[in-house]
């Protein structure tokens, strides 16, 4: 997958746009005026906001019914990376190993995605996503007063019916009848989804031990 950056260029001051791969973490290019400009991204980037980047690039481009799938794809990715994180480093916490093909079998079994973003979110807090948010003043505000189309008491449901449906309904039935106010939403949902999601993976790191695991 690749992923857009727009970069300035110190230069020539102008701005360039460069496509990297979803897994760089740096990039070096040669400018046309001559210089070279260069970059990296820190660990704590995550590659569901990267995967936004083509979100954002998409609705630019006013491909909308694109658009949506990679805000759904941006949010449901970085959603698997948290399980494979969180349940690989329990594993090794009582001495257990868990292969790749193991992890990718408990995430099927959840079947819905209402159902997997709870149970993802409960490795990282027992509460599980709705009551996390709930517990929140600030993520409690952004949803209420800048997602009006989501309710706190149904966020997983709303995540479903309205980032995952349109996604479901671009790559089942190829339907490419959305309007950028669609796009816009889906962008922002997911916008909403990896905000919670970062401040919970931040939130259980920060828990004595969780990353003594080297004795």
């Amino acid at each position: 997958m690749k992923i857009p950056l727009r970069v300035p260029c110190d230069g020539c001051l102008q701005e360039q746009l460069i496509f990297i791969d979803l897994n760089d973490g740096s990039f070096q290019r040669n400018c046309s005026c001559g210089d070279v400009y260069s970059g990296f991204f820190t660990n704590d980037v995550m590659v569901g906001y990267k995967i936004l980047l083509r979100s954002k690039y998409e609705l630019d481009r006013e491909d909308f019914s694109l658009s949506i799938v990679f805000s759904a794809a941006a949010f449901e990715c970085q959603l698997s990376r948290l399980h494979f994180k969180w349940r690989d480093i329990s594993a090794i916490k009582m001495n257990k190993q868990v292969s790749d093909a193991e992890l990718e079998a408990m995430l099927r079994k959840y079947g819905t995605i209402d159902v997997k973003i709870e149970e993802v979110c409960r490795l990282m807090d027992p509460r599980g996503f709705k009551a996390f948010v709930a517990s929140s003043n600030e993520l409690s505000e952004t949803v209420q007063e800048g997602l009006p189309y989501l309710r706190l008491q149904e966020l997983t449901k709303d995540f479903q019916q309205k980032l995952f449906w349109p996604r479901n309904r671009v790559l089942h039935l190829a339907d490419t009848s959305f309007k950028k106010e669609d796009a816009v939403r889906c962008f922002n949902i997911s916008v909403l989804g990896l905000k919670i999601l970062e401040e919970m993976d931040r939130q259980k790191g920060m828990e004595p031990n969780t990353y003594d695991l080297i004795g």
